[in-house]
């Protein structure tokens, strides 16, 4: 949730003078890349971190039934 409203932030502006870095800024920092090369690898980061937990919600699901509770 942290990296989304980050992203909403840096691409709307707001940021007053003497915040930290956000996560966007923090890896266009880090790896020397554009913003548009951030803002794309951390959404891929969100999406494929979305797909791991809804994978682990749903085996869980599935060895709660089986288990026969």
């Amino acid at each position: 949730m942290r990296f989304m409203n980050d992203i909403a932030a840096f691409k709307s502006g707001r940021k007053n003078k003497g915040d930290a870095a956000n996560t966007v800024e923090c890896y266009m920092n880090e790896h020397n890349v554009t913003s548009e090369v951030a803002l794309d690898k951390i959404e891929s980061m969100i999406e494929s971190e979305w797909r791991t937990l809804n994978q682990v919600a749903i085996l869980m699901r599935i060895l709660y039934v089986y288990a026969g509770n």
